[in-house]
């Protein structure tokens, strides 16, 4: 005759070699069950439909509340406990697929760029979408929190993310990963994904950067990248030789390339300020473009290893081109980032070597200022296309006599009005 088990009789069970079931006296179809390791549970075992079942009690709960599901089960014959328990963990495992950050972050992605995702009312540019999909791509990947549901993802996995970009020396990186999972979490809450957003973290101060490469770190810089692989090469090299920015560089597209003529036209949507802007190519800038590697790609990207996306895996590319530029320099090289390369390009222009007209240079950056800002910049519709492509040029000459490429003679000084 089973024994009737009590609190105290259940918390001195010991275990034994194998798994042992100690039935209750208390509650016929009742078991305590202790395996080997000494991890105890309750089991319930009753009838449906003629068929011996056995339903296992979520977690340990205390003898009177094994008692009073033991109950349930067994005395409500129509309903089938273990079978509705096997039913309400595959719809949670279900749910709980969905709600990955992967998958929440495709569907966050999908209305982010549709104008949906936040309370903004106008849709982000096609360059802020494809930065901000870099960015929570890589913390899609299995290495992060591809794995995680939104809702297993805590205050202190949020912390210990940024913390440790900022601890590898990129705050402005940790800065824009806030900036881009701050919103994303914010939706998850609104569309009851989870409870609460854990994004929870002091934004960094960030200075003005002032950067710019000297002439010898130029040339280690086009050495160096010699070691790059295929767009990076191309990618890195053409950011240095026109002065534009990373996305508009990196996702160029073949609908806005005129070779024939050494036109470069970016596209409104794609520029910082909303402007069309033409960038006259030097004879370097068209040849890297026609030599570059071509993959097919619906959307006509240049530069792609996949024909779908424009290339990602920048921070590796910078790190490896900053490790060569050391081993060709024997000697450490102060840090920079590929937008100082933009920076590099002005101040080459701006300064004495070349001496540009400031407006002019502002131009090639597509910068609005001056006679181009305000209301003035309403009605000064020039395209400046020839001073563009006359700077453009001369800093191309100047770069390739600096490297090696072309003989000092070759090179042609703009003077200042």
């Amino acid at each position: 005759m089973a024994v009737r088990l009590t609190d105290i009789s259940v918390k001195n069970a010991k275990a034994g070699e194998t798994r042992r079931e100690i039935p209750d006296g208390g509650c016929k179809g009742l078991y305590l069950v202790i395996q080997p390791s000494g991890k105890k549970s309750w089991a319930v075992r009753y009838r449906h439909n003629g068929k011996p079942r056995k339903l296992t009690l979520d977690g340990f709960p205390s003898l009177a509340t094994a008692r009073k599901l033991a109950t349930e089960a067994i005395e409500n014959p129509e309903r089938d406990a273990a079978a509705e328990k096997q039913a309400t963990k595959a719809a949670g495992k279900i749910e709980a697929e969905r709600h990955t950050f992967p998958k929440v972050v495709e569907t966050y992605l999908r209305h982010y760029a549709e104008g949906r995702a936040t309370r903004k009312k106008t849709k982000p540019k096609a360059r802020t979408v494809a930065e901000t999909k870099r960015t929570l791509d890589r913390l899609a990947d299995d290495s992060v929190w591809g794995k995680k549901a939104m809702r297993e993802i805590t205050k202190n996995d949020v912390i210990e993310l940024l913390d440790g970009i900022v601890d590898r020396g990129a705050p402005v990186m940790a800065n824009r990963t806030y900036m881009a999972i701050l919103p994303l979490f914010a939706w998850a809450v609104r569309r009851d994904i989870i409870a609460a957003s854990p994004v929870i973290w002091d934004k960094l101060a960030e200075q003005s950067r002032e950067r710019a490469l000297s002439a010898d770190e130029i040339k280690l810089f086009w050495s160096a990248t010699d070691t790059l692989g295929h767009p990076f090469k191309s990618v890195f090299r053409l950011l240095l030789l026109t002065g534009q920015r990373r996305a508009e560089v990196a996702d160029m597209q073949e609908s806005e390339l005129d070779l024939e003529n050494g036109l470069w036209t970016i596209p409104p949507e794609r520029t910082k300020n909303r402007r069309q802007h033409t960038v006259p190519l030097s004879d370097k800038a068209k040849a890297i473009l026609e030599e570059a590697p071509r993959i097919a790609s619906p959307d006509g990207y240049i530069f792609t290893t996949n024909g779908k996306t424009p290339p990602s895996g920048f921070s590796r590319a910078v790190a490896a081109v900053r490790k060569k530029m050391e081993e060709l320099a024997g000697e450490p090289v102060p840090s920079w980032s590929l937008h100082d390369l933009r920076r590099t390009a002005s101040t080459v222009m701006n300064d004495d070597e070349l001496a540009i007209d400031p407006h002019v240079v502002e131009v090639v950056l597509n910068h609005v200022s001056g006679a181009r800002a305000g209301v003035a910049g309403t009605y000064n519709k020039a395209a400046y296309v020839a001073r563009k492509r006359a700077a453009l040029d001369a800093w191309a000459r100047y770069l390739l006599t600096l490297i090696g490429e072309r003989e000092a003679d070759n090179v042609i000084t703009i003077r200042r009005a």
